[in-house]
């Protein structure tokens, strides 16, 4: 509702005050839809990325754990390490895992 419309309502004493509370909407990162496969061994969400280099290619795992006081994101590189980790702060939409359905 524009200021001039809350101006001529006569409810609102206060016109420049907006009446309207908005709704914030929290963003959705589709796990699926983003390509990561639930990998049941590790228990964790996965997808691999690759590059070719001079000499073959690098590969990068990319991981969202769920853990107890939320989601995580991984990075782990060529030879296992983690070259990035950090908590996750908007909501992940996933299908139900084997564990989840128990």
């Amino acid at each position: 509702m524009s200021w001039l419309k809350r101006f001529f309502n006569l409810d609102n004493q206060r016109f420049w005050e907006k009446t309207e509370n908005p709704v914030e909407v929290e963003p959705v990162y589709d796990l699926e839809e983003k390509g990561f496969r639930y990998n049941e061994t590790q228990d964790w969400w996965q997808r691999t990325w690759t590059t070719p280099v001079p000499n073959g290619i690098e590969t990068c795992l990319e991981v969202f754990k769920r853990k107890d006081d939320g989601w995580t994101s991984i990075m782990y590189g060529n030879s296992g390490e983690i070259f990035y980790e950090q908590p996750v702060t908007y909501n992940i939409s996933h299908p139900l895992t084997p564990k989840e359905k128990d």
